[in-house]
């Protein structure tokens, strides 16, 4: 297992920080969404869940993604 939470404290770099403003300002739809923002933020979801996976050498299934440090700790100790 990768473990990739580091700090809630830790500095944010420039590259990300651009990136996450600018997902959150071009991509606002609900990724499972029919209409045209949903469709267009699954479809960058989807990218960057490939790139992921590819940086990880690991197929996209492989992959699980939670919503912070205590999911991710319970999932570790209670396996899936």
């Amino acid at each position: 297992m990768i473990y990739l939470d580091y700090s809630a404290t830790t500095p944010v770099s420039y590259d990300v920080l651009e990136s996450y403003i600018r997902a959150t300002k071009d991509f606002i739809g609900n990724p499972n969404s029919l209409h045209a923002l949903g469709v267009k933020s699954k479809t960058l979801m989807n990218t960057a869940i490939k790139q992921i996976a590819d940086l990880f050498t690991v197929l996209e299934s492989e992959l699980t993604f939670t919503s912070g440090a205590t999911e991710s700790n319970n999932l570790a100790i209670d396996g899936t």
